[in-house]
């Protein structure tokens, strides 16, 4: 089994994975046994295959079924009441570029009101044919697919914040800081805070880290000088 935020970490990772040639990319290979390249190879739904794959968790995804094909994803998720109207972070977005047929497919990252920022493979981007985020308004999507992902659960030193489970060190960052504990208070605000596109998990506490590290402060009624310290780690860990 895997959580909703295991299976949108995993597609985060991937942002960036272009094709080497028409529809050649590692997906598509790990799906067929080796390369292949063509227009037949379509592989929207060979890269959520995959992710599931990699979570270790290929029966939350059409019952284990291989799959490469968006309207064979779109029945399953209907005829297994796993489909919804609304989506949320972890579903699958079920896009129709044609007024009602299953065309596309990506992975909900981030909700705001009836746009959805979506991770998707077999997309158009800065490099060409690859792995992207995209932002999606709700009319452009047919249905979303919830996957019976394991519930987030509390361990200590952590923070479950909208689904959200990161272990935490309380260790001091600020503007200059880098790496896993910037993106640790990164991932808490963006849940915390709503999904707000300019806040990047990136791992480098720029400007915007800082504003939100402010505003996160406020919220805690506490000192508001922009620095993580002991005291906004541990009101971030009891946020609900």
């Amino acid at each position: 089994m895997a959580t909703a935020s295991k299976l949108v970490s995993l597609a985060q990772a991937e942002i960036g994975t272009v094709e080497t040639g028409t529809n050649n990319v590692k997906y598509n290979t790990e799906y067929y046994g080796g390369k292949v390249s063509g227009s037949e190879f379509d592989w929207c739904v060979v890269f959520i295959w995959w992710l599931f794959q990699k979570a270790n968790a290929a029966s939350l995804f059409c019952g284990g079924k291989k799959t490469a094909y968006v309207p064979y994803v779109y029945n399953y998720a209907n005829e297994h009441n796993l489909s919804q109207k609304t989506g949320k972070v972890g579903d699958l977005a079920i896009i129709s570029f044609s007024g009602g047929s299953a065309d596309h497919i990506g992975i909900v990252e981030s909700v705001s009101g009836s746009t959805y920022t979506t991770i998707e493979g077999n997309t158009y981007g800065s490099k060409g044919q690859g792995v992207y985020r995209k932002t999606r308004k709700a009319s452009e999507i047919l249905a979303f697919y919830r996957p019976a992902y394991e519930k987030e659960t509390n361990s200590s030193n952590t923070n479950t914040s909208k689904g959200v489970i990161c272990k935490v060190e309380m260790k001091q960052i600020a503007s200059g800081s880098t790496g896993a504990q910037v993106k640790t208070l990164q991932r808490i605000m963006y849940c915390y805070f709503g999904c707000p596109s300019e806040l990047k998990i990136d791992g480098i506490y720029g400007t915007i880290t800082k504003k939100y590290c402010i505003k996160l402060q406020a919220a805690l009624g506490i000192t508001q000088d922009g620095i993580c310290g002991v005291n906004t780690w541990k009101g971030a860990l009891n946020l609900g």
